[in-house]
Parts: C-alpha cells; structure tokens; sequence
C-alpha cells in the first residue's frame, strides 16, 4: 500500500494505490487504505476471468508484442499508433492538437470510436472510427 502523488479528481486529496502483484489500483474514489483493501477483497470475488477484457497502451513496438505474448487472456487488446495486423492490437489515429496518449486514453468512452461490444464478445470487428478523430 502506498499513496498517489498524483490527486483525486474528486475532492484534490491524496488517494492510495494498492499493489496486487505486479499491478497497481489507484483506489481514486477512497482516501483510507483499509477502506480500499476492503473494497478490492470485496470486488475481486466478482471478477469473471471468462469475461475480463485486458487493454493496454503503448507506443513501445517491444511491449506491444510481449503484451500479445500473454496467453492467459483471451480477450486483450493493446492500443498503439501505427498499423499492425495482429487482431490484438489496435491503432489509435492521432488527433490535431492532442497528444497520443491522452487520445487513446480517452477512445475507451463513449461515441470515441472503439467498439466495447466487440471487444466483450472477443470478436475481429474491434474498429476505431477515425473521422472521430479528425
């Protein structure tokens, strides 16, 4: 258990990040660590790892393929700024004015152009819209 440098957007406190392995939660809806342990407990019995979705973004060629190398899961997905015919692997068109990793953070929203839908399903047809990026 540590704490964020960075602040909640909520109310511009501190909040704890819990480590579970080698992934960080950045608990940004909680300001007490037992609070947010509780809540991870809680939640993790929950999880369907039949039905989990894994998107990551980068636009290190490298990490890029050692995230596809992952075969415990299915239905993943990794965001990147150039074509690649693997179908684990998405690209994200730059926007005017806006930095990469803030479009590709952002594409995961609504009307953003990547298909939620397909991805649940694990199905080929995960398409960005770019004239959404235009």
């Amino acid at each position: 258990t540590g704490w964020s440098e960075a602040r909640s957007c909520y109310d511009m406190e501190r909040y704890p990040m819990l480590s579970v392995g080698d992934i960080t939660l950045q608990c940004n809806h909680d300001k007490d660590p037992d609070v947010a342990i509780e809540k991870w407990q809680r939640r993790k019995q929950r999880v369907n790892y039949d039905n989990m979705i894994a998107v990551f973004i980068t636009d290190n060629p490298s990490l890029e393929k050692k995230f596809d190398r992952i075969e415990r899961i299915d239905k993943k997905y990794c965001l990147i700024p150039w074509e690649d015919p693997d179908p684990h692997s998405v690209r994200i068109p730059e926007r005017k004015g806006i930095p990469w990793r803030d479009t590709a953070i952002g594409t995961g929203k609504p009307g953003r152009g990547l298909n939620l839908g397909a991805m649940m399903r694990g199905s080929d047809d995960v398409v960005i819209e770019e004239r959404l990026y235009r």
